[in-house]
């Protein structure tokens, strides 16, 4: 199974994309106070992805996380991700 985001012409594929971006926007950068300068986005998005694919889990994959799927990971504790204050 490859994810799709964006993919023109495929079925689903905008809405895959438009969820993560509502994940990004409404569970992770609502979490900070402001956003400093572009290389804290960055660690904030850097920061977003590790806690996207090994800890939040997703519908789409019947509640597993990326991690658990396209790697095989399946640890038991997911990882805890602190949000960057730089």
């Amino acid at each position: 199974m490859m994810p799709c985001l964006g993919a023109t012409g495929k079925h689903g594929a905008i809405s895959v994309a438009e969820r993560l971006i509502k994940t990004l926007k409404h569970e992770w950068l609502k979490r900070v106070p402001i956003i400093k300068n572009f290389d804290h986005l960055t660690a904030l998005c850097d920061e977003f992805e590790s806690w996207h694919n090994t800890w939040r889990p997703h519908m789409k994959l019947e509640g597993l996380r990326p991690d658990d799927v396209y790697y095989h990971k399946n640890s038991k504790s997911p990882i805890q991700v602190k949000i960057s204050s730089r």
